[in-house]
């Protein structure tokens, strides 16, 4: 129970100020560990039951959670997307002697 005497400690410490390096080198909290240096944005996808399950089963095989299977998924995606379009225009650009893909 907090009665006037820490109340008055805490509010001494924090009219003196605290030192960052200190409060840098703190264990983290309760709460989502961060995933990287820069702030993230959440999304929110909609999910059949069949496949929200698929990934909860490939989550605990693989030992992650469902949103970084999800991430891994998204990840892979856009890589082939990516690949499957430079593909496209290597094809265009052998059949036409030119690079169509530049153009956009």
């Amino acid at each position: 129970m907090l009665n006037e005497k820490p109340i008055a400690s805490l509010a001494d410490e924090a009219e003196h100020g605290y030192a960052v390096q200190h409060l840098a080198n703190q264990p983290r909290g309760r709460g989502r560990p961060p995933l990287g240096h820069r702030a993230k944005k959440v999304e929110s996808v909609r999910l059949d039951p069949a496949l929200r399950e698929q990934a909860a089963e490939r989550a605990d095989a693989d030992g992650i959670s469902v949103s970084e299977v999800v991430r891994r998924a998204l990840r892979e995606y856009l890589r082939g997307a990516w690949l499957g379009y430079a593909a496209r225009c290597r094809s265009l650009q052998w059949r036409s002697g030119g690079h169509p893909c530049r153009a956009r």
